[in-house]
């Protein structure tokens, strides 16, 4: 695939995505950062808490680690997905740029918004270099992707004096690095492409941390609890979302590959269970080591059932196909775990939670297994929405049972003047609802724009 093309996908999808999934990004940070509760409280001028900044960001830039994956794979093979992933790309780069232009103005995120585009088509452009062996081409790439980090470091560094440019350059540096290793592997070692997308996709959290810290810092009244972004309960609720998330992205990957008997379904599947190691090592952390394997062997029967139903559907035993469904969306015994583990959490509202994740992970195989590649996509982007509630949820509940573990810490600035602490969402019973409204919300809305477009009901 050539640059142009990416360029033609890119034009197409933000004539046909952008005002599609502009409600999700942060036009006005405090209608995704927070909830009604919050924003009634929040004093005049607040645009959007630290840690929700903190989150939004690291999870945008997390996304657009995979979202990159795949263009750049289905770019190189000329797949006939290619067009929805760049579609895909281009929605998660508009909501990076809407949450830019609501703190530095239109001007300064659309400077972003150019400058980060580039960086995505020189990326495409190597891959496409490394699959044909045109070393001209790939040099070509690399003397646009090093003028990219200059142009974007100098951007970032004018936009805001607490951002270090020799550090900001490494962190960028490092970014474009994991992306080309990714070309490099892409269609020669699948194991080592998606250990460097998960290499990349952590980073872009560790990036998302410094850079709202720097924006926090930069706009104090306007982005107030700057301390309370780096406090234990907030740290959870960041290892939770990037956990989570990610393993809603590989299971997209890990289905797709098995739907389409790629080369690479292996591998993806290899990913997931590494994400799965590390989702469990995280509740061991804090339950044991007993619970940590517990939830392990129930983390692992849901992921088997969702291969067994692309197995089932595949040979084209209908019987086998619903009995394989129904399996997939039994998430009982998952439930029952987690609820007794954490009391204050009730176990219909997880089961249906969980219902959700693994009912958007379905669909999106399904349209994909149909050729639909647009609704597949804009599907899975749901389920990587849909994980941050589920997370949230866990986050808030756990901290609120282990609170000498995961306390805040108090921020004078958040009340505004007065002083005061912001309660933590572990232990204000309205945040909580908030954060459960405003996930449901944000999910919600991204539903309706993707059956609006799909004329799905």
């Amino acid at each position: 695939m050539s640059r142009a093309l990416l360029s033609g996908s890119i034009a197409v999808a933000m004539l046909g995505i952008a005002l599609v999934f502009a409600p999700v990004a942060l036009a006005s940070p405090r209608a995704v950062g927070s909830g009604p509760a919050d924003a009634a409280q929040a004093p005049e001028g607040v645009l959007v808490r630290a840690s929700d900044l903190r989150v939004t960001l690291s999870r945008l830039l997390g996304e657009h680690a995979y979202l990159a994956m795949q263009a750049m794979r289905t770019g190189v093979v000329g797949g006939a997905d290619f067009a929805a992933a760049a579609e895909a790309l281009e929605a998660n780069t508009v909501d990076l740029v809407e949450l830019i232009s609501s703190v530095y103005g239109e001007d300064g995120g659309e400077h972003f918004g150019e400058l980060w585009r580039s960086h995505l088509g020189y990326v495409v452009d190597y891959a496409v270099g490394v699959a044909a062996n045109d070393q001209a081409a790939m040099d070509t790439a690399l003397a646009g992707l090093s003028r990219y980090e200059a142009d974007l470091v100098a951007f970032l560094s004018a936009a805001n004096p607490y951002l270090v440019e020799a550090e900001t350059a490494s962190m960028l540096g490092e970014h474009v690095s994991l992306l080309t290793q990714l070309a490099d592997v892409a269609e020669v070692d699948y194991e080592a492409t998606y250990a460097t997308a998960r290499a990349t996709y952590g980073h872009m959290f560790h990036l998302g941390k410094v850079l709202a810290a720097a924006i926090a810092r930069q706009f104090p009244d306007q982005i107030p609890g700057a301390r309370l972004a780096a406090s234990p309960a907030i740290e959870l609720r960041v290892t939770l979302d990037r956990l989570l998330g990610e393993h809603a992205l590989l299971s997209v990957e890990a289905m797709r590959g098995a739907a389409a008997g790629r080369a690479d379904a292996d591998a993806a599947r290899a990913a997931l269970d590494s994400n799965s190691a590390d989702l469990s090592a995280a509740i061991a952390g804090i339950y044991g080591e007993e619970s940590g394997v517990a939830f392990r062997q129930l983390w692992d029967r849901h992921l088997v059932a969702y291969l067994e139903y692309i197995a089932a559907i595949q040979g084209g035993d209908a019987i086998a196909s619903e009995a394989a469904r129904d399996a997939v969306l039994d998430i009982s015994h998952l439930s029952a775990l987690l609820s007794t583990a954490i009391p204050s959490l009730d176990r219909a509202a997880v089961e249906s939670l969980v219902r959700q994740h693994v009912q958007h992970l379905v669909a999106q195989v399904d349209a994909y297994e149909a050729g639909d590649f647009s609704t597949a996509y804009s599907i899975g982007r749901e389920a990587f929405v849909h994980s941050q509630v589920m997370s949230d949820v866990l986050a808030i509940a756990i901290a609120e049972q282990f609170p000498d573990i995961f306390p805040p810490l108090p921020d004078s600035s958040v009340n505004g003047a007065g002083g005061g602490t912001q309660p933590s969402p572990a232990s204000s019973p309205s945040t909580y609802m908030a954060v459960l409204t405003v996930a449901a919300l944000i999910a919600w809305m991204m539903t309706v724009s993707v059956r609006s477009k799909t004329g799905r009901k």
